[in-house]
């Protein structure tokens, strides 16, 4: 560690020039308080009391600790909670949590050594894989209870550190417990040393769904009428043509069907107009409504409206071979069937699961995608047993942030 922290300091120069260039492309917040956070200068005040630091990296793992910022609430309330994350598009969901938000210092000894300074948790919790070693070794020194839910290592990352067995054993000491998503990464995290590892399903499943405005909705509802809909939710830009092409020949089939695409990035609305042939396609952005054969919702934070608007849901970034997958959790918690492509190596834990319970469907090609869309919207029968198989498989989740918060609370005090 102690090379490790000298090759660092040594970097830091170059540390300092990337993240300044990271700034001026918008990618590092530009206020310059903000901006400070990553250096481990505090923008805001410790709170007097017992202190919860959680972490996670960007969107998805701050999405997936709302449960449990809730939950900690709900059982502590005298309890603080810092939240940090390493990215601007975090930083703007995590305002609408109950928790102090501040960037995650660089990982350079000075800047965690500020942020410790004035945070000094009383307990940390790690959400995933975003394993700082200056970061860890500190709680570690300190003596803070720490812990890594939704535990993950990629076998990339496990093949690099197994080369340097015993830095990585430096780093996973300083874990008083670690939850791992699932058995291979508890495997292994144990083979590089870890202790006192187990399973737990993923905390995503413990994140409320996302909601939407009930005028909004039933305006939605309202236009589509009795037209059958499909959804294609998180597609990326190169999964158009496939998922248009589906859609013609569902046309053929199952007459005025609507589809439905929420695209990973709004600016994919060019590349999706421009792959969609014969299709008319209408744009939320523009203000206009579900009148053609695919209405694109070319916006943000509407999720929840689109997936109460359908009950049959294909989950993108899961076609091609470069694709890793959609989580699919928020699509069923609202009550939608679920089908996905091949590539989906991100949530395969999850998609596994499902597959071993009757819950999902997986696709290759646009022929396949077109048949499981047509039985679902067609066959009211089969429809119901794999909506009834779904809720099953959520409901026997339910139980993840009971056993997070049974293994926290020896280490929390109400006081």
């Amino acid at each position: 560690m102690f090379m490790y922290k000298s090759l660092i300091t040594l970097l830091y120069p170059l540390i300092r020039l990337y993240l300044g260039i990271r700034r001026r492309r918008g990618k590092e917040d530009a206020h310059p308080d903000r901006f400070a956070e990553r250096l481990g200068r505090p923008s805001l005040a410790r709170p007097q009391g017992f202190l919860i630091w959680l972490h996670g990296a960007s969107v998805g793992e701050i999405n997936s600790m709302r449960g449990l910022i809730g939950r900690i609430h709900k059982e502590y309330p005298k309890a603080s909670i810092l939240l940090t994350s390493g990215t601007v598009t975090s930083a703007k969901v995590a305002k609408n949590f109950d928790a102090l938000h501040q960037y995650v210092p660089i990982d350079v000894p000075f800047a965690v050594r500020r942020f410790m300074r004035h945070w000094h948790p009383d307990l940390a919790v790690r959400v995933d894989s975003d394993l700082w070693p200056i970061q860890l070794d500190a709680l570690h020194r300190a003596g803070v209870p720490n812990f890594l839910i939704n535990g993950a290592m990629s076998e990339k990352s496990f093949t690099r550190n197994k080369r340097n067995k015993a830095f990585a054993h430096g780093m996973l000491k300083s874990f008083t417990k670690i939850m791992a998503k699932s058995k291979t990464d508890a495997a292994r995290l144990t083979a590089l040393g870890a202790e006192n590892v187990s399973v737990i399903d993923n905390l995503k499943y413990t994140t409320p769904p996302p909601q939407d405005k009930s005028e909004d909705r039933k305006k939605l509802q309202a236009i589509i009428g009795s037209r059958p809909v499909w959804h294609a939710a998180v597609l990326g830009e190169t999964e158009g043509p496939i998922v248009f092409a589906a859609h013609r020949e569902l046309k053929k089939k199952v007459p005025n069907i609507l589809l439905l695409i929420t695209p990973r990035h709004p600016s994919a609305r060019g590349e999706l107009a421009k792959r969609s042939g014969n299709l008319k396609l209408t744009f939320r952005s523009d203000g206009a409504e579900p009148s053609g054969d695919v209405y694109v919702a070319d916006t943000i934070g509407e999720m929840g409206l689109f997936y109460r608007c359908s009950n049959v849901t294909f989950m993108g970034r899961s076609l091609l071979p470069d694709c890793r997958g959609s989580n699919p959790i928020e699509a069923m918690k609202l009550g939608n069937v679920v089908v996905t492509g091949k590539y989906t190596s991100t949530f395969d834990e999850v998609y596994d699961e499902m597959e071993n319970d009757g819950a999902l469907e997986r696709v290759a090609d646009s022929a396949q995608l077109a048949d499981a869309i047509e039985k679902l919207l067609t066959d009211k029968k089969y429809h119901a047993q794999q909506h009834q198989a779904v809720e099953r498989f959520i409901e026997k989740k339910e139980n993840t942030l009971t056993i997070v918060m049974k293994e926290l609370k020896p280490f929390i005090t109400k006081t």
